[in-house]
């Protein structure tokens, strides 16, 4: 999964190899969807729990404040230049700030919406995610 650096605006850059524009930093892991069910509307949500600890995180951070400049301080896993954006984390119990989707579909139906894009400017648990507004 490719990283890319986000303002509070949602603005962002790509995160790339040092000394190679063309190369973006990677990060291994996988992708996790939590589900909240309310009678038949199921929402979700999905983040992208990396392989590694919470200093490997911040640290990718701190190159986003050091290569991009103070304001692109969030951390976002994405699949490329069309994908959504990811929150990542190391687990359920801590998700770095960010942007992330929140979707709605109804049970034994194949149609899926996307109920809004939301922000979280503190970590937050996966817990969390369906009581902002």
């Amino acid at each position: 999964m490719k990283v890319l650096c986000a303002n509070d605006n949602g603005n962002w850059k790509w995160l790339h190899e040092y000394g190679n524009i063309f190369k973006h930093v990677k990060v291994e892991g996988n992708i996790v969807q939590k589900e909240q069910t309310i009678s038949l509307l199921n929402r979700y949500f999905t983040y992208f729990k990396v392989k590694g600890t919470e200093s490997d995180l911040e640290a990718l951070k701190q190159r986003c404040v050091y290569t991009h400049g103070l304001d692109y301080k969030y951390v976002q896993a994405t699949k490329g230049y069309f994908s959504e954006w990811f929150l990542v984390g190391i687990n359920d119990g801590f998700l770095f700030p960010g942007f992330f989707n929140v979707y709605d579909y109804i049970k034994e139906s194949a149609e899926t919406k996307k109920v809004e894009k939301f922000f979280t400017p503190i970590a937050i648990k996966s817990s969390d995610v369906f009581q902002i507004e």
